[in-house]
């Protein structure tokens, strides 16, 4: 694949990079992809034996490092967090410790305590130079603080208060918390907070006091706002947008809107960090078997890659805010990845039309369309069938019935349950371990319309039936059973009611049912029998026979392939009423 560059490491007219800098440039990004194909153990064992391991740290970018990191496990990770540089650490936090606009305490205490934990001095310098506000409002949270006046005994004080200076004296508290914490949580905040304090009053006794005085006087409000506004223009440098900005991506737009639309260049925040480091991670996992992948590799251009790189890796980021999810395994950055790489090839598909996906045709539309408006198309091609799904489920007959979902039976209810989700996902059937996953192809939105249509047919179908069809006490009522047993009952004369019947009158109804019927031999369903299904069904729905023919043809032919399959090589004295699945026995 090709790789992205770093725009540090590029040379340019007016201004070349001494040869024996390139040099280890090269150096440090040979051996930084090297890293992204060894094992968690191997790559820190590479890391810290290499000859200028803190220089690898720090050129690694942010986001690589980090789920490297969660890759090794942060206890064996402490080297490595000692030699990532200020700005690193500083990514981390912003990454780890926020849920939405909160603070989670829970996280800040963990990464606080790593921080510490790796390099306590650079740690102290880090918090004097920057001054962190949430840092402030943390310890806020935390800490009771009393300042002894003259003549007053601090033995009057509980004993959970120490002091380092016999003014201020401290206690942990958790009166400011809104959740309790969890006993890891108030031992690694207990670790955390004495240490910071002992280093921070070993380090500078003014500081210390004067560190005091402010977290006493902390508007804890405004103190998290202004962090999380800071947090967040950090973070947007690399398309890590605000949650109420980031959702936008999967508002619909139409082909008529999206062919009008600007192509969004790379953010202008990016192109002025002309040192900045794209991740490696998101590029190297992509699949390969998408017009996206293709059309990047055939770009010639190597500035045209490098910017089509950075907008899918924003693209990412956008993702990963607006899914609400932290990336810490590259198992969870590959759905990313996945998911990104799939509507981004559903909308090529969708452009392309009739146009043969040929390489010129692919580039074409990489190039002339942003990578976000191309995720925003694919996934609004999705989009009213979803919406079709949601106003047919919310009038259709098996709800107004207070029937449940599986009515539809295992592989309809996958698919229209996908569709009924907040977010639309494709129903895998457990291919690749998966139940549901994105949708990555013009044809799996096609496939999930074509079997909603089938269902909503059927549903109104059902609907014209005089017979009431509720649920059954010790019944799972599919379509299937409900359709089969009402046509057995039917054809042998019974009530016209939705009941189970018995296995003595079933005899009558099974053994019409065959060609031929022998043991160990896979019997056939007589062509008559599924004609009089065929009638049955038009006589009770009041439509004509060839109507029905030409609409539920492939349903009712896979509903006798399953009887087949099911009863077909049965004799009638092993049937088991609790096993058999398409009729309801009793």
């Amino acid at each position: 694949m090709k790789e992205i560059q770093n725009t540090s490491a590029k040379e340019s007219d007016d201004q070349k990079v001494p040869a024996i800098i390139q040099e280890k440039l090269n150096a440090l990004r040979k051996k930084r992809k090297e890293l992204i194909n060894l094992s968690p153990e191997e790559a820190l064992y590479q890391i810290l034996s290499y000859d200028q391991s803190t220089a690898l740290v720090n050129s690694i970018p942010s986001q690589d490092l980090l789920l490297l990191i969660h890759e090794i496990g942060l206890e064996d990770s402490l080297p490595i967090i000692s030699l990532a540089s200020t700005k690193q650490w500083q990514y981390m936090l912003d990454v780890q410790i926020w849920k939405r606009d909160r603070l989670c305490i829970t996280e800040t205490t963990r990464w606080l305590h790593m921080l510490i934990k790796s390099d306590a001095n650079r740690f102290m310098n880090w918090f004097l130079k920057d001054d962190p506000k949430y840092l402030y409002f943390y310890l806020y949270q935390n800490l009771e603080i009393v300042a002894l006046q003259e003549g007053e005994d601090f033995s009057d004080l509980p004993d959970t208060f120490f002091s380092l200076d016999s003014v201020h004296y401290v206690s942990l508290s958790d009166l400011r918390l809104e959740t309790p914490l969890d006993r890891e949580t108030e031992e690694l905040r207990e670790e955390f907070i004495t240490e910071f304090l002992k280093h921070l009053a070993a380090y500078d006794h003014y500081e210390y006091q004067k560190v005091l005085v402010n977290i006493s006087s902390v508007i804890p409000a405004e103190f998290e706002e202004e962090s999380f506004r800071l947090k967040s223009i950090r973070l947007e440098e690399q398309g890590f947008l605000p949650f109420e900005e980031a959702i936008g991506i999967y508002q619909f737009i139409s082909k008529k809107q999206f062919q009008k639309l600007n192509k969004s260049e790379i953010s202008e925040k990016l192109q002025e960090r002309t040192n900045f480091n794209a991740p490696l991670y998101p590029i190297q996992i992509m699949s390969h078997d998408n017009y996206f992948f293709q059309a990047i590799m055939a770009i010639d251009s190597d500035d045209s890659t490098d910017e089509v790189y950075l907008q899918f890796i924003s693209l990412c980021n956008q993702i990963v805010s607006a899914d609400t999810i932290s990336v810490k395994t590259k198992d969870i950055l590959k759905n990313v990845v996945s998911k990104a790489c799939g509507y981004i090839n559903i909308a090529i598909e969708s452009l392309l039309g009739e146009s043969p996906p040929n390489v010129e045709n692919l580039i074409n539309i990489v190039t002339k369309h942003s990578v976000k408006n191309l995720f925003q198309f694919g996934y609004s091609e999705v989009l009213p069938v979803k919406w079709k799904a949601d106003t047919w489920y919310r009038n259709s007959f098996i709800n107004e019935s207070g029937l449940p979902l599986d009515f539809w039976d295992e592989e309809w209810l996958g698919f229209i349950g996908g569709l009924l989700l907040k977010r639309p996902r494709f129903y895998a059937e457990f291919k690749d371990g998966l139940l549901y996953r994105e949708f990555q192809s013009m044809a799996e939105i096609q496939k999930v319309k074509n079997i909603l249509l089938k269902i909503i047919a059927l549903d109104e179908m059902l609907s014209l039936f005089s017979v009431q069809i509720k649920p059954l006490k010790n019944f799972q009522l599919t379509y299937k059973n409900v359709l089969l047993t009402l046509f057995a009952r039917d054809l042998i004369k019974l009530n016209n009611v939705l009941a189970p019947i018995s296995i003595f009158e079933f005899k009558k109804f099974f053994d019409s049912m065959w060609e031929t019927k022998s043991e160990n031999q896979n019997c056939k369903v007589k062509s008559s029998f599924k004609h009089s299904f065929i009638e049955w069904f038009a006589n009770k729905t009041g439509f004509e026979q060839d109507y029905i023919q030409s609409r539920f043809k492939s349903v009712f032919d896979t509903l006798f392939i399953e009887i087949e399959s099911e009863l077909g090589n049965v004799l009638f004295k092993d049937i088991d009423p609790q096993y058999i699945n398409l009729f309801l026995l009793e």
